[in-house]
């Protein structure tokens, strides 16, 4: 979908829930997602490269690109991306990597 800017065009969008849309299940067959899980823990290098080395990367376990992030309940160009973290040996978190247009 495309979107216009501009002065007589809305410059905020809401992220939204396809939760509870009534067209739920057509907005989840559109949507692109990716799951990668690495076969080896991040190395110091990859994580200076990624900008991590503040975060716990030797714990993340891979990641996820999810592609049309829902805008105002229309799926938009946005693609999000997620590392996957191990918190212990029974639960995982998603850390918020980037947000871009593709």
């Amino acid at each position: 979908m495309n979107r216009a800017f501009g002065a007589d065009c809305p410059v905020d969008y809401k992220v939204t829930s396809i939760l509870h849309d009534p067209d739920k299940d057509r907005l989840l067959e559109d949507i692109e997602a990716s799951i990668d899980l690495y076969d080896d823990a991040v190395s110091p290098e990859t994580a200076q490269t990624w900008g991590t080395t503040k975060l716990d990367y030797k714990n993340i376990i891979g990641d996820i690109l999810f592609d049309g992030v829902p805008l105002d309940g229309a799926r938009s160009d946005l693609t999000a991306l997620f590392w996957i973290k191990k918190v212990n040996e029974k639960d995982i978190t998603l850390v918020f990597r980037d947000l871009h247009v593709m």
